[in-house]
């Protein structure tokens, strides 16, 4: 139950405003007995010590308001003010519904087979649910995949996870795949080439192996998927006709993996894709009568978050997470976001599994979850970074006039791509291309022209270099494409009369 001033601040977030409302910390022991959000908030300033605290503000967030019913109902945030000797923390304080709290007792290590389980559930979720994720169906197996067997089916012994690796050529068998979504760093992973292929059809040496494609590896196998694929070791990669051809059949082998595997934070092979938690992101339990204690470096700003049920007392506590908060995950701290190359891979899948600096991410058609608990349905703000996914998705499935949707979405994607990098400006069409045939599929076979669309070739050609980063766009080196085309320099560009003006031919 809510006191009532907790739930005037609930009833003006769910009208969308924001308004700041001050309390004086003397109020709060007597209203903490009956009101669940005064409760949570004595138990977390009682941590810091109340002696320190004046008083404290309560703002309503509106971006966690239910917007389904199962979402989480409502938030308060909580900013306290200190006295002058103290130094100033922020505290917040969230009020989720039950069945978020029930993740919220600690984050684990990324690679554990509670976290593991965890994507399982999701996968089946998905695959059960999601409309907008099941547009196609898992397919035949790509040309070559690594056969990695299945944990369940392997000898248990000390050394199990390194039996049975080996590159496999298919015959249109329609089984599960994992697909892999990596960087592949200064130094270049172990690679499939035209004088080892009959090597790595035999065995490939798993001391060899990078520690992300290790990781990713041991991640199939507990989800109980026998197949993986990898590009730089599905690819023959001294083979420029093998390169050309599988790389034109890239959008079908995101388009129909089960699932996407991203090493998310990693920065080449050596990083892998597991971490382990800090402790003081493990969490703990209160009561109301137990002091709240978080172990961990204290910091000038510490973030604590708080979950209570509205049936019970018990109370999970531990550190907030970067990405606890819309908007946090920004991709200049994520390596793997900032490729060009990824870009197109996480569009074209439909679900991905990131593997982020403390916790997992979900990200797939319709919605975004992370492990700890944290719950975005679709459309909203994504927390790494732009909201792609389902922006791009609601695009291609939309009702009514699918062509504009697409031709606006179209834009944007390029000022978005273009901004990434690549380490060979040579790839900057092979990069998108599979984006492209997704869109001419949605637009009925149009022309493609250059990367602009026949249909809508005025906006097209009003894209400018942007000024955003220090390394300007310039031409083309060899030129990728027509002068009046964007392919036709490096760098970022943009499209400024997109967000003003629509054309059609």
């Amino acid at each position: 139950m809510a006191c009532k001033i907790c739930h005037q601040a609930l009833t003006f977030a769910a009208r969308g405003e924001v308004e700041r409302i001050e309390r004086p910390v003397t109020d709060l022991e007597e209203s903490a007995r009956t009101c669940k959000y005064c409760h949570v908030i004595h138990c977390i300033l009682d941590e810091v010590d109340l002696d320190t605290v004046e008083s404290f503000y309560i703002i309503p967030l509106a971006d966690y308001i239910a917007v389904v019913p199962w979402a989480p109902r409502g938030s308060i945030c909580l900013t306290v003010n200190w006295k002058a000797e103290h130094p100033k923390n922020r505290l917040k304080v969230r009020s989720y519904a039950n069945f978020v709290m029930r993740s919220l007792a600690g984050v684990v290590n990324t690679g554990s087979d509670v976290a593991i389980a965890w994507v399982t559930d999701k996968i089946k979720e998905c695959k059960e649910s999601h409309k907008k994720c099941n547009l196609h169906k898992d397919g035949t197996l790509p040309d070559r995949v690594i056969r990695i067997g299945q944990a369940d089916s392997i000898i248990a012994t000390e050394n199990w996870y390194e039996s049975d690796v080996r590159l496999y050529e298919t015959s249109n068998e329609k089984l599960p795949y994992v697909a892999l979504s990596h960087r592949w760093g200064d130094e270049q992973p172990l690679r499939l080439l035209k004088d080892n292929l009959n090597l790595f059809q035999k065995n490939i040496d798993w001391s060899k192996l990078p520690k992300t494609f290790q990781d990713a590896i041991v991640s199939a196998r507990k989800l109980g998927i026998e197949f993986i694929w990898i590009d730089s070791l599905c690819i023959i990669q001294d083979s420029k006709e093998d390169w050309f051809e599988q790389s034109g059949k890239m959008a079908g082998i995101y388009e129909h993996a089960a699932v996407t595997l991203a090493a998310t934070v990693a920065d080449g092979g050596r990083a892998g894709c597991f971490v382990e938690p800090s402790p003081s992101l493990r969490g703990c339990v209160t009561d109301g009568k137990t002091k709240i204690v978080v172990d961990g470096n204290e910091e000038k700003i510490r973030q604590l978050v708080a979950r209570a049920s509205d049936d019970s007392p018990i109370v999970y506590v531990r550190q907030d997470t970067e990405h606890d908060s819309p908007g946090h995950w920004a991709s200049d701290r994520l390596p793997l976001l900032k490729r060009g190359w990824v870009y197109q891979e996480r569009l074209l899948s439909p679900r991905i599994v990131h593997f982020g600096s403390v916790d997992l991410i979900w990200e797939c058609n319709e919605r975004i979850h992370c492990h700890c608990g944290y719950y975005q349905p679709s459309g909203s703000r994504n927390p790494i970074g732009h909201p792609i996914k389902p922006q791009h998705a609601m695009c291609l499935v939309a009702d009514g006039d699918i062509g504009h949707g697409l031709h606006a979405r179209w834009v944007q994607l390029i000022e978005e791509y273009t901004a990434l990098d690549l380490t060979f400006a040579s790839d900057r069409v092979a990069a998108i291309a599979g984006v492209a045939k997704q869109f001419r599929r949605g637009l009925s076979n149009k022309a493609y022209l250059a990367g602009l669309w026949e249909e809508s070739l005025l906006t097209g050609l009003t894209w400018q270099r942007a000024c955003a980063r220090q390394e300007r766009a310039r031409p083309a080196e060899p030129s990728e494409g027509p002068s009046w085309s964007w392919l036709s320099v490096t760098g970022p560009v943009t499209y400024p009369t997109s967000r003003t003006v629509t054309w059609s031919l």
